[in-house]
């Protein structure tokens, strides 16, 4: 499977997670990361999986986030499997925002298949810094975001109709 992470580095914690989930991804497949300050947007072209991280700012994703979704073309996602992450402050969702639930709708509508529902890793203290755990906590959802991908993959779908069509 070939996948790619997409992150906005703005504070540093979206990094490490994003490094922890590629970590993971990579496992059963090649992982390729690009940040949204490297000005174009990223191949999509072969990408079967797209995991798009951002800190929420004001409630949703950031601005450069914002911006290179909204260079996507109408379309531009249809047969990719999409999941999103996002850094927030522990607190009620409804007062913190989230910015992977905005970009979950986002990308939806730009033809991509949400594999598993938008995720919040939280930050804490005065510096905002990732709480413990939650790189553990990135991995096991990246395991979980793989097992959905390739669960619904259209070429594996299209191989194991062909294995039992033989029998």
């Amino acid at each position: 499977m070939q996948s790619l992470v997409v992150y906005d580095p703005l504070f540093g914690n979206t990094v490490q997670l994003a490094q922890a989930i590629g970590g993971m991804l990579g496992e059963r497949g090649s992982v390729g990361f690009a940040t949204v300050r490297e000005g174009a947007p990223p191949e999509l072209a072969g990408i079967d999986l797209l995991v798009v991280g951002s800190p929420t700012i004001f409630r949703r994703e950031t601005r450069a986030m914002r911006e290179l979704i909204a260079s996507i073309p109408a379309g531009g996602l249809a047969g990719i499997r999409v999941a999103a992450f996002d850094t927030r402050p522990r607190a009620a969702r409804w007062r913190s925002g989230s910015a992977a639930r905005h970009v979950a709708g986002r990308v939806k509508s730009l033809g991509g298949t949400l594999v598993i529902p938008a995720e919040s890793f939280f930050v804490a203290g005065s510096r905002r810094r990732l709480e413990a755990q939650e790189i553990e906590r990135a991995m096991v959802w990246a395991r979980r975001v793989l097992d959905q991908a390739e669960a619904y993959h259209p070429r594996w779908w299209s191989s194991r109709k062909e294995l039992m069509a033989g029998c």
